[in-house]
């Protein structure tokens, strides 16, 4: 049976003991014996009813994202970093509640065949603040098209699966 069906029924003989019990209490005008099993079935019946609505096994809040990346090119429109080859061959960004030493990248194709990767180097040289800017050139490496941009909270040469990665993004890279 489901711990929820189980707790819903004790909860239910706990009521129906917690009344006779309350009962028996003001019949024999508050004797000790009945006073004790009256707190000591309450307490029990607050404790299973605040269970039963918690989580079991689990805390009951989101942790906040850490590594958010924000991309000054993306496109809300079309829901994609958009590189326009004319103007800029380089993806800026900052990395919003940074919890890790070291970030790389990797651009795949529509087969999930990495085009490139590269460790991600902030502004200033070090990852010592909270929020970091950081810059990504790939010159004429990567052709025109429609490839995924993911973000790894680890150095390039540790990546061993592209699809553990920390955020993606769609890339459309325009002539």
């Amino acid at each position: 049976m489901d711990h929820k069906i189980i707790t819903a029924i004790s909860i239910g003989f706990l009521f129906v003991a917690f009344g006779f019990v309350s009962f028996m209490v003001i019949i024999t005008r508050r004797h000790p014996y009945f006073v004790a099993r009256k707190l000591r079935l309450g307490a029990l019946l607050i404790s299973l009813s605040g269970a039963s609505v918690g989580c079991f096994g689990a805390t009951c809040y989101v942790e906040a994202r850490s590594d958010v990346f924000h991309m000054d090119q993306y496109d809300s429109k079309t829901g994609a970093v958009v590189i326009n080859r004319t103007t800029t061959d380089t993806i800026t960004g900052m990395i919003h509640e940074r919890r890790s030493e070291a970030y790389s990248y990797a651009i795949l194709d529509s087969l999930d065949s990495c085009i490139i990767k590269d460790d991600i180097l902030p502004f200033d040289g070090a990852y010592d603040e909270n929020e970091e800017g950081f810059k990504i050139g790939f010159g004429h490496t990567v052709p025109p098209g429609s490839y995924n941009l993911n973000f790894y909270t680890i150095q390039k040469d540790m990546i061993q699966n592209f699809n553990w990665f920390s955020e993606s993004f769609k890339l459309k890279v325009i002539e």
